[in-house]
């Protein structure tokens, strides 16, 4: 999941339709597609048919031609007949399409045992002659966050840093951008279209918007897309399947995203999207089983987001979370199922037990209890006093640390106690917390734009001072006190820690023998929670401060504690050394 850290410029052709998709993408909305046709097949099959014309409406592909009834009535123009059988053909000027039919949306009687119809097809392609396009660029009904992308785009008006997203994944590249139409945000997905290939793999395509999906924790539309040439001239369109897990249904429940987005947190959709990507490219054997456990997994969680009900959102979760269980045991027995059912009951909780012990986190006795409720309502018995929304917090935490697991993101997760961060003691623990080397930062260049010179890329920095009033001050006071206390022998003090762009000041109190600072010991940590309150974390247990009152008596037994005493007269020992050495 490493990648190096350096900004990454997109200048030219690429970065002009970026910032053209940026400013002008209703022009995707107003394109209309009508053509006469030249051909038209039904791929492995006889049927003869004579072309008419291909047109669009909305996102649906509808093709106009005739064919002639063997024995002259309907009896084989029904849906059953036609649904799911191919199309390829021409149009006039040389511009191809395939297509998959949905349905017959009109017929008419023609001449003799002849009928005219009009098939509509969901899933589709028009390529129009020219080339391949530079990307393929549509509409969504997304919403996610501004300021926690790692895309910028730097045309004055274009929003601010890290206001767009780019994916890249093991095969192709993604592009989620911010647009703005009458006050309101649209989110704008561009695919960019590798050189190599002459059709994206819609397959492929499908898969990874669902994984954009699942990362940022909720499902999305997207239209029609538009291939894209440099300069902005259309070279097709593409409709993939790819459809709402739950259609018509209203989501009345808040979405949790399975990674924290915030803006200035470090872009862990992206970095999840990336682990995923890769983690799920080329299956084969072993890699097959557990690409199609951690798909179906993070299926499962979609469709939990659309549901009104926690009840039914939790067994949603119940069953992702054991498909993502059998995602990282090395060896499943039994045949992969979606869900417990039929099976004796206290199996997925043996399921999910043996899933932590192979990637070595500890269930916690709230996940057990979450567990056992979840599978007590599949067997339709009392499912105790545990609250179906806590249920389902819990268990979506479940299932997206054992998604992480198979796929080895290694970042923060959203856990149930707080979406925002891991609580104390938690079982996950974030193996890379910053994000710094994580995913790659972008920017596209505005047109005729330079990159910038080299002297200039690295930003005017300062170090972090220490507050000379409220409570952090107070601490740096009682820290001058080791001093004096000390005769001078022991030195304390309280230094900031170097933190990310957005992220709470944090500082750290540290005692040193005097004349030795490599041998310095950590006190505790300082951390700025705002609203004049701060957090200690290190010593003993973590504590919430607001008034200096309560401070102060916290230090006053810090300061007389045995093991303040202990710490002490070691660090003493080791200066008295230091002097002698000299």
């Amino acid at each position: 999941m490493s990648r190096a850290t350096d900004s990454n410029v997109i200048s030219g052709p690429l970065a002009r339709e970026l910032h053209r998709l940026v400013v002008s993408h209703e022009r995707l909305r107003s394109w209309r597609l009508a053509r006469e046709l030249t051909e038209v097949r039904v791929v492995s099959s006889e049927r003869s048919l004579r072309p008419r014309t291909l047109r669009v409406d909305g996102d649906t592909l509808l093709v106009r031609c005739e064919l002639d009834s063997p024995d002259g009535s309907l009896s084989g123009l029904t849906q059953e007949a036609w649904s799911g059988l191919h199309l390829q053909g021409e149009c006039e000027g040389g511009a191809t399409f395939t297509a998959r039919v949905a349905d017959i949306t009109a017929t008419a009687k023609g001449k003799g045992r002849t009928y005219g119809v009009e098939l509509s097809c969901d899933a589709w392609t028009f390529h129009d002659r020219g080339g391949a396009p530079l990307l393929w660029a549509g509409i969504t009904d997304a919403t996610l966050p501004p300021g926690c992308g790692n895309l910028t785009l730097t045309r004055p008006g274009d929003f601010g840093p890290g206001d767009h997203y780019y994916l890249a994944g093991a095969r192709y590249t993604y592009c989620l951008l911010r647009g703005a139409r009458r006050g309101e945000d649209r989110w704008i997905l561009a695919v960019l279209h590798p050189q190599d290939e002459a059709e994206l793999d819609r397959e492929l395509l499908h898969r990874d918007l669902s994984s954009i999906a699942f990362c940022f924790g909720q499902p999305f539309r997207v239209g029609v897309l538009h291939g894209l040439r440099a300069g902005g001239g259309r070279a097709g369109l593409l409709k993939i399947d790819a459809e709402d897990p739950a259609p018509g249904r209203r989501r009345a429940r808040p979405r949790v995203a399975p990674v924290p987005h915030r803006a200035g947190d470090a872009p862990w959709p992206v970095a999840l999207f990336e682990a995923l990507s890769g983690a799920l490219s080329s299956p084969a054997g072993e890699r097959a089983r557990k690409e199609a456990a951690v798909t179906a997994a993070s299926a499962r969680f979609l469709e939990a987001t659309r549901e009104t009900s926690a009840e039914d959102a939790a067994l949603k979760l119940l069953r992702g979370a054991c498909l993502a269980a059998r995602a990282v045991l090395p060896a499943p027995p039994g045949e992969l199922l979606d869900a417990p059912r039929g099976a004796a009951q206290g199996r997925a909780i043996a399921l999910i037990h043996a899933a932590f012990s192979a990637v070595r986190l500890t269930p916690r006795d709230e996940i057990d209890a979450a567990l056992a409720s979840a599978e007590a309502c599949l067997f339709g018995e009392d499912a105790g006093a545990l609250s179906d929304e806590r249920r389902a917090a819990i268990l979506r935490a479940v299932l997206v640390a054992l998604v992480a697991k198979a796929v080895e993101y290694k970042g923060p997760i959203c856990t149930w106690e707080d979406p925002s961060r891991d609580p104390d003691g938690a079982w996950w623990r974030a193996e890379r917390s910053d994000g710094g080397d994580v995913t790659q930062r972008h920017t596209a260049l505005a047109d005729g734009e330079e990159p910038p010179d080299v002297r200039e890329i690295l930003p005017r920095t300062s170090a972090p001072k220490v507050p000379i009033e409220g409570l952090v001050a107070t601490i740096a006071s009682f820290a001058e006190s080791f001093e004096t206390q000390t005769d001078g022998q022991v030195i304390g003090r309280v230094r900031p820690v170097p933190q990310g762009q957005g992220q709470a000041p944090m500082y750290k109190l540290v005692v040193e023998p005097a004349g030795r600072p490599t041998a310095q010991r950590l006190l505790f940590r300082i951390e700025e929670t705002g609203n004049a309150k701060i957090r200690i974390t290190d010593w003993d247990k973590a504590r919430t401060f607001r008034e200096e009152a309560r401070l102060m008596t916290f230090l006053d037994g810090l300061a007389k504690s045995e093991e303040m005493r202990v710490i002490l007269q070691e660090l003493i020992i080791l200066a008295e050394d230091e002097l002698t050495a000299r």
